[in-house]
This record gives C-alpha cells, sequence and structure tokens, in this order.
C-alpha cells in the first residue's frame, strides 16, 4: 500500500525487493530461521528503499507478507498494515483473527 506522491514507485520497489531476497534465500534458511530471515528482508528492502532514486521524503509504503509452511504461519509486517485470516467454526460461522499488529507512529 504505498502512500504519497511516490507511493506507487516506493510499494513496486518495495515488493520487488522482498520476492528477490527470498527467492535468493536457501531453503534450509526459509524452513529453520524464517523469523530472523523476516526482519533481515524487510529491514534491507527499507535501507535499499532509501537509497534509490525515489523521493521518500513525503511518501512510502506498508507491507504485510505472510508465509504459510504447513499448518503454520509467520507474517512480517511495516506500517499500518494488518494481516487477519478467517476460519470457519463448528457453527458454519467465519471467525477472524489477526495475524499481525499495525505499526503506528
Amino acid at each position: 500500500d504505498g502512500h504519497g506522491r511516490f507511493g506507487e514507485l516506493c510499494s513496486d520497489y518495495v515488493k520487488q525487493s522482498l520476492i528477490s531476497q527470498l527467492a535468493e534465500a536457501e531453503r534450509p534458511e526459509l524452513d529453520k530461521k524464517l523469523n530472523r530471515l523476516l526482519k533481515e528482508v524487510f529491514l534491507k528492502a527499507d535501507a535499499d528503499l532509501k537509497k534509490s532514486h525515489i523521493d521518500t521524503s513525503m511518501s512510502g509504503t506498508t507491507c504485510v507478507l505472510c508465509v504459510r509452511n504447513g499448518e503454520k504461519i509467520t507474517c512480517a509486517n511495516a506500517g499500518d498494515s494488518r494481516a487477519v485470516i478467517g476460519q470457519l467454526n463448528n457453527k458454519g460461522e467465519y471467525v477472524f483473527k489477526n495475524l499481525s499488529n499495525d505499526h503506528k507512529p
């Protein structure tokens, strides 16, 4: 979710950065060190965005990324975006649960 004049550029930049970094990660790192890896790729994407040609003085982006490995879901987020999951309970009603928390300035 980009915001500001160059928000769409920020959003696209971060999306591509996260995808390429995760694609380059080795499988054992993804399986055993996922929490640390997600933190590292988010921090690197942020640092790289700030060094890029995109003016981030009044623009930026939020992001939520979820990785499912079997029954486990790991989420990482930056900014005021949140991941929510819905499941049907035994009464046939949807129950929603936050998977992440917004980061508020």
